[in-house]
């Protein structure tokens, strides 16, 4: 009787505590914070219809300074090359851009930085793309002193070696850099006095020509690709003085920079913009953001014809209190879209979302932290799957994030559920599961397309067990007297993996 009224004592008291109201169960984003996935193979692993993806893998580099990547491409050897920004890096605390390749599943096989030492001197990197010679091209912008900021472009080997840089006195920033079909390259960005800017360089960074657009208003080229036709197309902003209002704008040249027509979107909204463009077998897709009078701002994809006319635009949010944003576009090997970008909230998180060929959204994933973090670029993988790059602040600083998201098992912990378990027994339903005792923890594992390989079973991050086989069980005996984060983590046979957790109070 007396141990019957210490543990009816105990369990009231617990019950009645304030501490406890925040409990509840909660399912995670599936994702892989530190897994090595096995390599069996580089077989196509595309999502089936309507299928939600997960994270397969999630890698962050960076150490104790502010660091992001703003543009990730997939390599020829299967691996992947980001640009960015670092000071951990630095020898003077201040910004320079940052090149990292890692392999195919986001290992770090390099990294090196470019700058200036000086702490007036910096540096940033926002495109890249691997080139003909296998080697990689950036554009940015730098500062030396006492010299203003301006574009900047740099050539390297495969292994980073820088072969050579130029800087654009005519230009502010750069943006967005491709290499031509004849080996050089084309670039988009501002000039010093707010003009879109356009830059053809040959093999070597000399310049071949530069045009400037939109001379009367303020505008920033954000994204250039070269056409079908040789010529080239312009996406960005265009700032509207006389009336206070912003337009996404794209803008035709032919291979000699001379324009062939423009086209402005004002008449959508009063306030929008192009970030990122994409060349159609008959027309354009371009992304950006939206934003009504009154009202928050909204992800924007346009599709055009050849011409620039207009042939649909669709929006997407999340809510009325949270304003979204496009940072990048690109084509799906299905005929749809792939958007990414950041959506405000009480933390800014990273988003990702697939439209079919006339934008009708498919699905979307939000991931949604502790912490702030931004979704810049997104590219579709050869294997089906995405490959994702940006920013989080982490433990305290930034760090630049790499994430792959795919096709991914599913798990679901059945045992315990809200509930009070007394000597692995369900009692009473609860807001959140109380163990009095030794309990068993269940879990429900598969998979539409791979085997499940093995489940794990996880307290407060420290792996407890692994089961093979169905069904998938662990005896958790351990005395405690304190809260802790229960997570079940399924593989299946190629490495891929999806987690569920929950808060737990176990006490005895």
């Amino acid at each position: 009787m007396i141990r019957k009224g210490i543990t009816v004592g105990i369990i009231l008291f617990m019950l009645m505590s304030t501490s406890l109201v925040g409990f509840s169960h909660q399912t995670m984003v599936p994702m892989d914070e530190s897994k090595t996935s096995k390599d069996l193979g580089s077989g196509y692993q595309p999502l089936a219809s309507n299928e939600t993806p997960g994270v397969q893998w999630r890698k962050q580099f960076g150490q104790d300074g502010t660091d992001d990547a703003n543009k990730v491409r997939q390599t020829s050897d299967g691996g992947y090359i980001l640009v960015g920004t670092t000071q951990s890096y630095t020898e003077d605390g201040r910004q320079d851009a940052w090149l990292i390749k890692t392999d195919k599943d986001g290992n770090e096989e390099w990294n090196r930085t470019y700058g200036e030492v000086g702490f007036l001197n910096w540096s940033y990197g926002y495109s890249v793309q691997q080139t003909q010679d296998g080697g990689y091209v950036f554009v940015g912008r730098r500062k030396i002193y006492p010299e203003d900021a301006h574009a900047w472009v740099v050539k390297t080997t495969a292994d980073g070696t820088e072969q050579w840089n130029k800087t654009f006195n005519t230009s502010f920033r750069g943006f967005s850099i491709q290499q031509t079909t004849d080996g050089g390259y084309i670039i988009t960005g501002d000039s010093p006095v707010m003009d879109a800017w356009l830059c053809r360089i040959d093999e070597n960074g000399d310049t071949l020509w530069e045009q400037i657009f939109y001379e009367s208003d303020s505008s920033v080229g954000f994204s250039v690709q070269q056409t079908l036709d040789g010529g080239f197309i312009v996406a960005g902003r265009l700032y509207y003085q006389q009336n206070d209002n912003e337009s996404g704008f794209l803008i035709k040249t032919d291979a000699d920079g001379h324009e062939q027509w423009n086209t402005t979107y004002s008449e959508v909204a009063p306030f929008s913009g192009f970030l990122s463009v994409t060349v159609l077998p008959d027309g354009y897709a371009v992304a950006g953001l939206i934003t009504q009078l009154g009202s928050n701002g909204k992800a924007w994809l346009v599709r055009t014809d050849e011409s620039g006319a207009m042939v649909w635009n669709k929006s997407y949010s999340i809510g009325s209190d949270i304003s979204f944003s496009a940072r990048e576009v690109a084509c799906t090997s299905d005929g749809g879209f792939i958007l990414t970008g950041c959506a405000s909230a009480p933390v800014p998180f990273g988003w990702l979302l697939k439209t079919d060929a006339e934008g009708n959204q498919e699905w979307e994933l939000s991931l949604t932290e502790t912490y702030p973090q931004e979704f810049l670029s997104v590219q579709e993988t050869v294997d089906g799957s995405y490959v994702i790059a940006g920013w989080g602040t982490g433990a305290g600083h930034g760090d630049a994030l790499l994430l792959k998201i795919g096709h991914v098992p599913y798990v679901t912990i059945i045992k315990p559920l809200n509930a009070l378990y007394l000597f692995d027994k369900e009692r009473r339903a609860l807001r959140f599961p109380f163990i009095i005792g030794p309990i068993t923890i269940e879990a429900d594992a598969y998979d539409t397309e791979y085997t499940i390989d093995r489940v794990e079973f996880l307290v407060d991050g420290v792996l407890k067990n692994t089961v093979t086989t169905a069904p998938y069980s662990w005896r958790w005996v351990t005395p405690s007297l304190f809260t802790h984060t229960l997570m079940v983590t399924a593989y299946n046979v190629v490495g891929n993996c999806s987690s569920q957790s929950l808060k737990v109070l176990k006490i005895f």
